[in-house]
């Protein structure tokens, strides 16, 4: 190129891959998997079940691995980028789940359960020494409350709970807090005191099932 004369540069943007990771492949997964993929995301399953983790029951899966829920950092790469969401066939996978990734460093946690399910196993693992701002900010129970119980619901709830928290929008919707915050809530109030409302998993801003 002669000076002064024009050229032309095409750049080409490179996003990160944001990758939601399933622990439990049951039918909550086989409904969020192709929603997901129709949102973009990278989706990888992990069950303890051969019969169920492999990619003709989750087709729509990028990666489907059989190993234990409890082991997810070794099993999967977890960074900022990632979005947990932790629907296994019993609350004990789901608390060793939850135990594994609580100190991973990522963009979402959340973990299904009534309430009652969710606070005993918030409490147990309080109990066991976890910490109590990285509990807080677990978004459980999962998913905005839209009333529906089904499988597909409950996927669609998870997935806009997600984009919600992704915009910054979740202060929209009608959502049901954290247990744990909900009760530090309550005890701020009956003192007198304020709680911040920017706790990931359960200000006033912030959705659980």
């Amino acid at each position: 190129m002669e000076c002064g004369g024009e050229t032309t540069v095409f750049l080409e943007v490179n996003k990160p891959a944001l990758t939601i990771v399933v622990a439990g492949a049951g039918h909550i997964a086989q409904k969020l998997t192709p929603m997901a993929k129709l949102l973009d995301f990278r989706v990888v399953v992990v069950d303890t079940r051969p019969e169920f983790a492999n990619t003709d029951n989750l087709p729509d899966a990028d990666e489907v691995i059989c190993g234990h829920p409890g082991e997810l950092p070794d099993l999967v790469s977890l960074d900022h980028n990632s979005y947990v969401v932790i629907v296994t066939h019993g609350h004990i996978h789901d608390k060793d789940a939850l135990k594994a990734v609580l100190s991973s460093d990522v963009a979402y946690v959340g973990m299904i359960g009534s309430q009652h399910k969710v606070r005993v196993v918030l409490e147990q693992l309080l109990d066991e020494g976890a910490d109590m701002e990285r509990l807080s900010r677990v978004y459980s129970p999962i998913g905005i409350d839209l009333g529906g119980g089904a499988p597909g619901e409950i996927a669609v709830s998870i997935l806009s709970e997600i984009v919600a928290m992704q915009h910054g929008r979740l202060d929209r919707f009608r959502v049901r807090r954290n247990p744990l915050v909900e009760t530090a809530v309550s005890l701020s109030s009956a003192s007198g005191a304020t709680m911040g409302t920017d706790a990931v998993g359960g200000g006033r801003s912030q959705c659980c099932s």
